[in-house]
């Protein structure tokens, strides 16, 4: 249980990861768009064939790409205006407002204006600030972001139909020129680049001004240079990026609102490396490119190449204009997979040859297309994209090497696609074709983009079948409370997608549209067949939640809605003076969902120079303010709840200026550790309504990093090496090898400093092998916990090789709980078994694993009995609570595989429960059939357990309101479900409340359950049996009160020494409440470091009477206790 915390961590990692290959940013794309086009491409050469028949209920869209659409004559301008800050001076001249396709931040703005290859539309501003720009036709609507010499928009605007002003705040301009004694270099024009520099990156702030990735921009002829709008509060450097020469890195630090800032970039020749690229035969690979990576915030990740060139008819290469020391060249060419970095050490001007890189073929995926009447779609290009629905955690990190390929199909509409990487992907195709062959009057029939997708493919995968189908519309009706028509609307709509990060898959396909309708009609346009949701959310409405419907449609789509509600108020610091241009933002659900899940979105604005904000469009319910200004620390969220139409005044947010949290990063070998990637993440905002706080940023050339304003409480602080795990094969177990744990409590006003990976006093070099059956368990990664201290204060963690072998150097010797794990894609996914080891002190020992050959498997089928893939299987001990182990020593989390078959192994012996179906870990994503379990399952050692079948049925729900005592909605509040037998559905929870105190608890079975909720020192009592139904939500309302805290040590019969043991807390109907484990007891032992391998603590747990049953080897005890509140202390004598 207490693994997950660093689980978590890179559950954030994987989705910053995923969101820093982002296809809005990069040559190649990773996220495929389900409601989109992929790129068209006729059959048979240019004539179409003749597709088959449309089916008779699909009413054809005859928008072919969905693509913003130029402005005409009789188009629709939408209005704005600027507003001038006290200090920006600049004149409505030198201003220009750009049109961009979707909403970014200003960073992101430039990001995306340096890498999308051709300038936006952009519009001047008049005298007074106003400005128009033409909107979508048929959309109404229009992102804009303004950009001057020195000052922006911190964030993109939709202007919709109503004049919208546009608050400027003011950054650096950069002007500058390139010289060289090299003569010609600067005839031709090249790139210049802007890279933040051990900045302290925010990626879910509300104000973001550090661009997570290096900008690039134009040189002017003659070797000038300059660069508008330079955001403030970061530290850069500037390079020029000449095709063979060197340049120099200049430092910008400190810079100012207004400032012109002179610079002057030296170019010389540098080092170079030749050789050739090959594949694995040998052979030269013709035309591969040939780069040498740079560095950013995430290392490698993301960022422009240092040196880039192309390999000639022979393979051979030649890269220029290299600086000293390591350069790590990677090779990539259509159809392979891209190379592992090759690392080429080089002194200043130094000339190396012969140096090879070889191209893998890697995964291929092969397959069939035809049209919908059986004929092979011919010429038709075909595409693997990484699939987003598992783009988080271990599945992030593989949208990194071998995302995308693209091919052609032959004459019988036959595919293969090379050089994919670990997936699993989204493959796709699309060509158009008339949806007829002839039309009445003569005239030439319409082409429309017929489509054909399959998610969640894995690598590997033959035969594939893939179908082009006609594009689809669904119709319906936006209706108010009362059933009247609403007349003006935004829908938003999107692909359901499966995965444990669907609801992050839907996010990337989601489209919004606006309607103008005296009937409240709309018809949305360029559908295939699937699962989708659609839901209202605009300043005026919005839908309660998300409607899930499947496409083709029998019958129209009815969205209700209801009145939104409108906050205003101030934003002041702590001291009580303003925060002009701080940001605002209202939060309807926890942090994990509002990062993972689809659906109704945060809204937000920006706060006048008086600090004065008024937000409007917040969804009825709770929601929880929070605000954020450039120099301050992230505001405590403040609750409300929010009536239908409400209008609500005089809100006060104060915003606290924070601590500083400093530290210095050692690597394996003890010293200090440059470039590491210090990752810091406030450990209450996972649970809470405000979103995720997290913090990024590089150590410097001394080790060190820094952060600023960060608000007081418990943050966890990481470290790890990125270079070591992007460089080839970015697998887990490579990363968390460098991977340093640490936790700080931030106090307002003061600094912190934390030390990571310091050289141990006492080290032993622990050292062995892992095998099973007598064969190497590689790729396994081994976690070692020192026992009786904080929980990751001296945590270890090696990963296992190819050939068994292991090493890791401990902090010194003593008791460790040990945990050997091997992880899935997928948040949470693992396969963990766990072992004590007792170190002796000495320099070195050596301890060899021999793992058990128990084995579980089966199939999960649904209510047809026909198997079904993609379905969690949840595998644990059914047994007692111990305080030494998790989940008593085993736990396995996995998803169904083809046919529904799954298996797990490693297991030792015991009695284990197995559970199948719900929803996606910690409620991330939809979930599909209802989850059930086999319990009581008895695995004799090195024996197996086969052939177990799990049938889930159609799935209900529970929509749950937890109230505290005062009566106000409970944010954050941990839900515990069980079933009639008293057994609890997950083996912890890590799904809370929101805002407005609801949890919808999805997937599950029909049946009687009973519910108990509780935060960090309220609980509910149990609730009385309440029936879920299929295909119906039953609300359940809770009722916080006061709770027990019960701490249990088991004594020895003998010395009255603490023993290690299990134990059990029943309540009068045999019910187990010492197994209940949440988020806050996760949060409790890892900020209070409560690792006691001989003390059990639960709770709290609501007032009754108990009986505490303790067991330690033979020997046992059980005593009464009554709980009326507080902490109880139980201490149990072994007879």
């Amino acid at each position: 249980m207490k693994r997950i915390l660093p689980i978590l961590a890179m559950v954030a990692l994987g989705t910053l990861i995923w969101m820093g290959v982002d296809s809005d940013l990069t040559d190649e794309p990773v996220a495929p768009d389900p409601l989109g086009a992929v790129g068209t491409q006729n059959a048979e050469g240019g004539a179409e064939p003749e597709p088959g028949p449309v089916e008779a209920l699909a009413t054809p869209s005859l928008a072919p790409d969905g693509e913003r659409q130029a402005m005409t004559e009789d188009g629709t301008w939408l209005t704005g205006r600027i507003e001038w800050p006290e200090g920006v001076h600049e004149s409505a001249g030198e201003l220009a407002v750009f049109a961009i396709p979707r909403e970014m931040n200003y960073p992101r703005f430039l990001l995306w204006l340096a890498r999308s290859g051709s300038s936006p539309d952009s519009f001047p501003v008049k005298e007074d600030g106003s400005f128009r720009v033409p909107s979508d036709p048929e959309d109404e609507s229009a992102w804009v972001i303004v950009r001057g010499k020195f000052s922006y928009s911190p964030q993109a605007t939709d202007l919709g139909a109503a004049d919208k002003a546009i608050t400027l705040v003011l950054g650096a301009h950069l002007r500058g020129h390139v010289q060289t004694d090299v003569e010609g270099a600067l005839d031709a024009s090249f790139m210049l680049e802007v890279n933040p520099e051990n900045a302290q990156l925010d990626p879910m702030a509300l104000v973001a001004s550090t661009p997570m990735l290096p900008i690039q921009f134009s040189m002017e002829p003659g070797g000038k240079f300059s660069f508008d709008a330079l955001p403030l509060g970061h530290d850069y450097n500037v390079r020029a990026m000449h095709p063979s020469l060197r340049s120099d890195r200049v430092a910008i630090v400190g810079a100012t609102g207004g400032e012109e800032i002179e610079l002057l970039l030296t170019l010389v020749e540098g080092a170079s490396i030749a050789g050739v690229v090959v594949d694995e035969s040998g052979q030269p690979v013709a035309g591969a490119s040939v780069e040498v990576a740079s560095t950013g915030l995430l290392g490698s990740l993301g960022a422009a190449s240092e040196r880039q060139t192309q390999c000639d008819s022979q393979g051979r290469f030649q890269v220029r204009g290299l600086g000293s020391g390591e350069n790590a060249l990677r090779a990539r060419a259509n159809g392979f997979l891209e190379s592992d970095s090759v690392t080429v050490d080089l002194l200043e001007e130094e000339s190396k040859e012969n140096v090879t890189v070889t191209l893998g073929r890697g995964e291929s995926i092969t397959g069939s297309l035809h049209w919908n009447d059986g004929r092979p779609a011919v010429e038709v290009t075909v595409s693997a994209q990484f699939d987003v629905a598992h783009g988080v955690g271990l599945g992030g990190l593989n949208a990194l090497r071998g995302a995308y390929a693209e091919t052609v199909t032959d004459s019988n509409g036959d595919f293969t696609l090379f050089g994919l990487g670990k997936g699993p992907f989204v493959v796709s195709a699309s060509s158009k074709a008339p949806l007829v062959s002839t039309t009445s009057d003569g005239s030439e029939p319409i082409q429309v983009r017929w489509q054909a997708q399959v998610g969640s493919v894995q690598p590997g995968t033959q035969g594939l079948q893939l179908t082009l189908v006609p594009p689809l519309s669904i119709a319906g009706r936006v209706v108010d409370e009362g059933d009247a028509p609403v007349e003006e609307f935004r829908i938003h709509y999107a692909r359901s997608s499966d995965g444990p990060a669907g609801g992050l898959a839907s996010k990337t396909s989601q489209r919004s549209k606006t309607f103008k309708s005296d009937e409240g009609q709309f018809v949305l346009e360029d559908f295939t067949p699937g699962s989708y949701m659609a839901w209202v959310q605009d300043d005026a409405h919005a839908s309660e939640a998300p409607l899930s419907f499947e496409a083709p449609l029998t019958e129209e789509l009815v969205l209700r809605v209801r009145s939104t509600a409108t906050v205003s108020g101030d934003v002041v610091g702590t001291d009580g003076t303003p925060t002009p241009g701080a940001a605002v933002r209202s939060g309807h659900g926890s942090s994990l969902e509002d990062l993972m899940a689809v659906g109704l979105e945060a809204v937000q604005t920006t706060a006048d120079e008086a600090g004065h904000f008024t937000l409007a469009g917040i969804p009825a319910g709770g929601t929880q303010l929070i605000a954020e200004a450039e120099g301050w620390a992230r505001s405590p969220g403040v609750t409300i709840e929010l009536a239908p139409g409400e209008v609500r005044e005089g809100v006060r947010i104060e915003l606290p200026k924070g601590g500083t949290l400093t530290g210095e990063v050692y690597d394996s070998a003890g010293k200090r550790a440059s470039g590491f990637m210090v990752t810091t993440v406030a450990l209450e905002s996972i649970t809470g309504g405000a979103g995720i706080s997290q913090k990024l940023s590089n150590t410097d050339a001394s080790g060190e990093f820094r952060f600023e304003h960060l608000q007081a409480g418990t943050w966890q602080v990481t470290a790890m090496d990125m270079a070591k795990g992007l460089g080839g094969e970015a697998d887990m177990g490579t990363l968390m090898s460098s991977l340093e744990i640490g936790q700080a409590t931030i106090i307002e006003g003061e600094t912190t400093h934390v030390v990571l990976g310091a050289p141990p006093e006492d080290p032993v070099r622990l050292f062995g092998t892992v095998t099973l059956g007598g064969r190497p368990f590689a790729g396994a990664n081994l976690s070692l916990f020192p026992e009786g201290g904080q929980l990751y204060a001296n945590l270890a963690m090696t990963a296992v090789g190819e050939d068994g072998r292991y090493e890791v150097t401990l902090d010194g010797p003593g008791g460790y709980t040990t945990n050997l794990q091997t992880l899935g894609t997928g948040p949470g996914q693992q396969n963990t078994i766990e072992f004590r080891l007792e170190v002796p002190s000495a320099a070195e020992h050596r301890h060899d694993f021999e793992l058990p050959l128990g084995r579980i498997s089966g199939h999960v089928v649904g209510p047809d009995g026909r198997g079904i893939s993609g379905e969690r299987v949840t595998v644990t001990l059914d047994s007692d609570a111990r305080s030494d182990r998790m989940f008593g020593g085993q736990y396995s989390e996995l998803v169904s595989g083809e046919d529904g078959a799954f298996e797990v192994l490693p297991l030792r012996p015991g009695t284990y429960r197995v559970s199948a179906g719900g929803a996606p870990m910690m409620g991330l994503g939809e979930g599909h059939l209802g989850r059930v379990t086999l319990g009581g399952l008895v695995l004799v050692e090195d024996q197996a357990l086969d052939g177990l079948v799990l049938e889930l049925p159609e799935p209900g729900a529970l929509k749950l309101t937890v109230m505290a005592p005062d009566g106000s909605p409970a944010s954050g509040a941990a839900v515990f479900v069980r079933d009639a037998s008293g057994r609890t559905l997950e083996p912890f929870s890590m799904q809370t409340t929101g805002p407005d105190g609801e949890l919808l608890v999805k997937s599950l079975a029909p049946g009687d359950y009973t519910v108990l909720t509780r935060t960090k020192d309220l609980c509910s009592p149990e609730s009385a049996a309440v029936r879920v139904r299929a295909n119906e939500v039953t609300e359940l309302r809770l009722d916080l009160g006061v709770g027990t805290i019960v701490k249990v040590q088991l004594q020895s019969k003998e010395s009255r020494e603490p023993v290690r043991g299990s134990v059990r807390v029943l309540d009068a109907a045999d019910r187990d409440y010492a197994n209940l484990f949440g988020y806050q007891d996760l949060q409790y032992l890892y900020i209070e470091g409560g690792f006691s391998p001989t003390e059990h603590r639960f709770g709290p747990l609501p007032p009754g009477r108990y009986t505490v049953h303790g067991q330690a080897g033979d020997q046992s005890a059980k005593k009464p206790v009554t709980l009326k509140g507080g902490e109880r202390r139980v201490v149990m004598r072994l007879k």
